[in-house]
């Protein structure tokens, strides 16, 4: 079974449908009292995607360093890679935002042999 990967971090989960293929974007534009629109091409890109990630951490205090390490991300280009196996590259993060940290008492199959803290983030990406 493969991984959930973003670049070489490792996660419990990972949700998202699947990054905006690039394609070629037209711009409608419209006038007030003229009927009719027009519109124009301008070029072939994708939207951004999010997607959350969740992973299980050893201490309360690695919360901290694991969601800077995720921080120092920011800007990069990364290969995404899913527990199905689809693998995409050349994705931009754009931004992370931690959405949740909350101390478990007991963890089973994650990362970390003995866990004591979930980590959420959203991560913002652009498929390039």
């Amino acid at each position: 079974m493969a991984s959930n990967k973003i670049g070489s971090l490792q996660f419990n989960f990972l949700s998202w449908g699947a990054p905006d293929q690039r394609g070629e974007k037209v711009e409608v534009h419209s006038r007030y009292g003229v009927d009719g629109v027009s519109t124009r091409k301008i070029g072939s890109k994708s939207q951004q995607s999010e997607l959350l990630s969740s992973v299980d951490v050893s201490s309360t205090a690695a919360v901290k360093s694991v969601y800077q390490s995720y921080k120092a991300l920011e800007g990069t280009n990364v290969t995404v890679t899913d527990a199905f196996g689809n693998t995409w590259a050349n994705v931009k993060i754009l931004a992370v935002e931690l959405v949740r940290a909350k101390t478990i008492t007991s963890g089973v199959g994650g990362q970390n042999a003995t866990p004591v803290a979930i980590l959420d983030c959203r991560w913002t990406v652009l498929q390039l």
